[in-house]
């Protein structure tokens, strides 16, 4: 019943929540577990066989739900040779504020060069992976392991990439020390009013704690007018 529901949810209307994915998933990997539970060793085997095939894309899935993104990766350009399900792949993931996505796309560039290495891509499709996603991939590292017979010509759009990102990064840097710097001082300015100010204690003031009269007690003045006994303020 749950499986029916599923996929109702996920193949009809197209719903692709992760939770949904993965309980149908699950729901299929528990169907076969049944389903050997009486078979010979033979067709268990050949069932594995298939299902190790069958089921990358869904353990893909499920290691971008560990942000294992590596592992993910690999399944997708090394066993599916799915190279654009990859760039997908990292179109879905990638942020720039978590740790463990942030180099995805240097990630995929790793796995494309190797794959170029065995002969299974063009190095103008590896290169257009950089001219796509230049921004997100990091300058030095990428040229790092790029082969040194890579015309410098070819790599123009990358570097300008690069360098407009850099230059974003710095101005936003720069912003931020700003504001760190102004917020710095308009609290210093507000310390040294508060000091500076006067506090006027009339026979009638009253404990803003215990609403009982000032009168000849010790008090504590707060920067915002209040005064408090100092027995109320502890």
């Amino acid at each position: 019943m749950e499986r029916a529901y599923l996929e109702h949810m996920f193949g009809d209307l197209g719903d692709r929540t992760p939770e949904f994915h993965d309980r149908l998933v699950f729901n299929y990997l528990r169907a076969i577990m049944l389903g050997l539970a009486g078979s010979d060793e033979a067709e268990v085997a050949r069932v594995l066989e298939v299902s190790d095939a069958a089921l990358l894309e869904e353990r893909a899935i499920l290691l971008s739900r560990l942000k294992r993104h590596g592992e993910a990766l690999e399944i997708y350009v090394e066993k599916l040779k799915g190279f654009r399900d990859a760039q997908e792949y990292c179109d879905r993931h990638y942020s720039p504020d978590d740790a463990q996505s942030k180099d995805i796309y240097f990630q995929l560039l790793v796995l494309l060069l190797a794959a170029h290495g065995r002969g299974e891509l063009d190095m103008e499709d590896v290169l257009s992976v950089l001219d796509k996603y230049g921004r997100r991939v990091d300058g030095a590292k990428a040229l790092a392991i790029l082969p040194a017979d890579t015309r410098v010509t070819r790599l123009v759009a990358f570097a300008a990439q690069s360098l407009a990102e850099l230059e974003r990064r710095r101005r936003l840097e720069d912003a931020a020390a700003g504001l760190a710097r102004s917020e710095r001082l308009q609290t210093r300015y507000r310390l040294l009013e508060s000091q500076r100010g006067r506090v006027s204690v009339t026979e009638d003031r009253m404990c803003a704690r215990c609403l009982k009269r000032i009168g000849n007690s010790v008090f504590a003045a707060h920067p915002d007018g209040v005064i408090v006994h100092v027995f109320c303020q502890s």
